[in-house]
């Protein structure tokens, strides 16, 4: 049966896979989390491209792969393009900050939109917030993907560190917080809290539009076998 790849720096990418197979459960995946180049987030663009086409090369080598999916927000913004023009006989797709139905929600106040610094650096993320600049406020969050990844097993013992990096932006009227890295989606509760303010990410809209491409050319795997993942941390 052919499979469906998604590439991350970490754990950040499953939040992804978990709402992708909500709504594809019967397609069998291949789960990369890229360890020994964590975090993409502070990586340059350059690198980042390089090392997910070899990625893609690597698991197209070795296995029937249908579409591949960045469920990265960071080599998203840096390379999705290039990976189509590299790649052009297969699907590929990432995921991108919910800015557009965070501000369609919004009656008043500001979207806080947490990204990593080198999305925020990125041609595609600012065409993307340039539609609503002035309805936006703009979050680097320089090492909190790594702390997410590095504390997965007991988040709750983070929450004064994400208190302490996210209150600089406290008083500035935040009605809503999207979450513009994968990782970000698995402490989304802390950052909802904190804020008392509604959180957004991109994985719902990811997983639509997978669904839409596989029916589009009948790659839609319809047994009810149930859904199989195999997960990779290294190059063989």
């Amino acid at each position: 049966m052919a499979k469906i790849l998604l590439i991350d720096s970490g754990i950040g990418g499953i939040s992804t896979l978990c709402q992708i197979r909500t709504i594809l459960p019967n397609e069998e995946f291949i789960y990369f989390a890229d360890k020994r180049f964590m975090p993409y987030g502070n990586k340059t663009s350059k690198q980042i491209k390089q090392r997910v086409t070899e990625i893609c090369c690597y698991f197209l080598s070795k296995h029937n792969i249908k579409a591949i999916v960045i469920a990265c927000n960071t080599a998203t913004a840096c390379g999705i393009e290039y990976l189509r023009e590299h790649f052009k006989n297969i699907i590929i797709i990432g995921v991108e900050p919910a800015i557009k139905p965070a501000i369609k929600e919004l009656s008043n106040g500001k979207a806080l939109v947490l990204v990593t610094p080198n999305t925020a650096l990125q041609p595609k993320f600012k065409q993307l917030n340039n539609q609503f600049f002035d309805k936006t406020i703009i979050a680097p969050m320089k090492n909190l993907a790594a702390l997410i990844e590095n504390n997965i097993n007991d988040l709750k013992q983070i929450y004064p560190k994400v208190q302490n990096i996210l209150t600089q932006y406290l008083g500035q009227n935040i009605k809503s917080v999207v979450l513009g890295c994968t990782h970000y989606c698995f402490i989304k509760d802390m950052i909802s809290k904190f804020f008392n303010a509604k959180t957004y990410d991109g994985n719902i809209g990811t997983a639509l539009r997978l669904d839409n491409l596989l029916k589009d050319i009948n790659l839609i795997n319809n047994s009810n076998g149930g859904s199989g993942i195999a997960f990779f941390q290294s190059l063989c």
